[in-house]
């Protein structure tokens, strides 16, 4: 199943759901139109989704967020291990809740805002780091149950784009070590 990051909908993961179904997987999921709740109701939402997905096939589900999602994914792993085999954390702050832009922190405070003034919110402290409902609870125990390793090999749903990001990575590393090494040969930092 497929959850997507904060203030987006199901629609922003169109195309990882069509890779998905390529290469021989039956992608779900989880009926946001706009990832904009209660973390804690959010996440009810996405448990009562997988359950029945869980239901249907007779066997648990992998999960795969997308940001404040892949916040979602761990956390249900953490609650209902009977029901997810892989909980997989697309770009999300691994260490924290709210690792993200100023702009992103921005548009957080005025849901908060929205979701105080409505009721909607499960915790006066909703969508913060101060919040004490159960899903930041659910999300401590992951880190500590998932730790912060991030992709796993045992996890083939992902494992080809962890060996772009792998190659990616290697070469960016070695292109700011050139522009060092430059830099130390030539007094010049031709870097920003």
């Amino acid at each position: 199943m497929l959850v997507p990051g904060f203030l987006a909908g199901d629609q922003t993961l169109t195309v990882m759901a069509g890779w998905l179904h390529r290469i021989g997987y039956r992608p779900r999921v989880c009926g946001f139109i706009a990832n904009v709740t209660c973390s804690d109701r959010a996440l009810d939402r996405v448990e009562r989704r997988v359950e029945t997905i869980a239901r249907r096939h007779g066997r648990r589900v992998a999960v795969i967020g997308h940001r404040r999602g892949g916040h979602y994914a761990r956390a249900l792993a953490a609650r209902r291990p009977d029901l997810v085999s892989h909980a997989i954390s697309l770009g999300a702050d691994l260490q924290g809740m709210f690792g993200c832009s100023i702009p992103t922190l921005k548009a957080v405070s005025g849901v908060r805002v929205i979701l105080r003034r409505t009721g909607r919110a499960r915790s006066p402290a909703c969508l913060s780091d101060a919040c004490q409902c159960p899903f930041v609870s659910d999300c401590a125990e992951a880190r500590d149950l998932l730790g912060g390793n991030g992709i796993l090999l045992e996890n083939h749903v992902i494992r080809h784009m962890a060996d772009i990001e792998a190659i990616h990575t290697y070469e960016g590393t070695e292109t700011m070590q050139t522009l060092i090494v430059g830099r130390d040969i030539t007094g010049v930092g031709a870097f920003v």
